[in-house]
């Protein structure tokens, strides 16, 4: 009985160490080398172009003056592409400040940022490029606000609505004047007084 005994704790033991080792070379075979792999950015480009900041000046210039002309219909078409354009050059930019976003919090906490600005490459601020990335995110939030609004003028609630509740989303608390009109134009779909 003794032996019987052992020789199943054997053959238990035996499974186990090869059920783990199965699972260890599983693991291994899925973990994908990512390092080279630029397909995600590639898309973006293809979809999107490279956008500068003149590109997206201009094109804000073109939605804000076919709103002040009225002409929801081709505002709402140049305001969606302005906040996808301003979107992807926040991104961008926040992109360049990646190795300090990247990096742990101990590294973060330690980094000198003095010692980054004696550098003989420094061109940009990194504190400035961050306020900058996210002055383009507020234009986002605004553009697609705007976007909302020319499909409310227009009556098409149903396409108006999610660009609203998105927009509204997405704006700062202290963005009140575009917080007040977005909120104002939701509640009057829904009939809310």
């Amino acid at each position: 009985m003794k032996r019987l005994f052992a020789i199943l704790l054997t053959l238990c033991l035996l499974l186990g160490c090869v059920s783990v080792s199965l699972a260890e070379e599983t693991e291994e075979k899925t973990t994908v080398d990512t390092t080279f792999d630029f397909s995600e950015q590639e898309a973006k480009i293809k979809e999107l172009g490279v956008p500068t900041v003149s590109s997206v000046a201009d094109l804000k210039k073109v939605a804000d003056d076919l709103w002040n002309a009225k002409d929801y219909i081709a505002a709402a078409d140049a305001y969606a592409t302005y906040a996808k354009q301003a979107n992807w050059l926040a991104n961008l930019i926040t992109a360049g400040l990646e190795p300090y976003y990247g990096a742990s919090y101990d590294n973060r906490k330690n980094f000198s940022f003095s010692g980054f600005k004696k550098g003989t490459n420094y061109k940009h601020d990194l504190a400035a490029a961050e306020r900058k990335a996210n002055s383009y995110k507020t234009e986002r939030n605004r553009a697609m606000l705007r976007e909302g609004l020319c499909y409310y003028n227009l009556g098409q609630y149903e396409i108006a609505l999610p660009l609203l509740i998105k927009a509204l989303d997405l704006i700062d608390i202290e963005d009140t004047d575009n917080w007040q009109i977005g909120m104002n134009a939701l509640y009057d779909i829904i009939g809310y007084k």
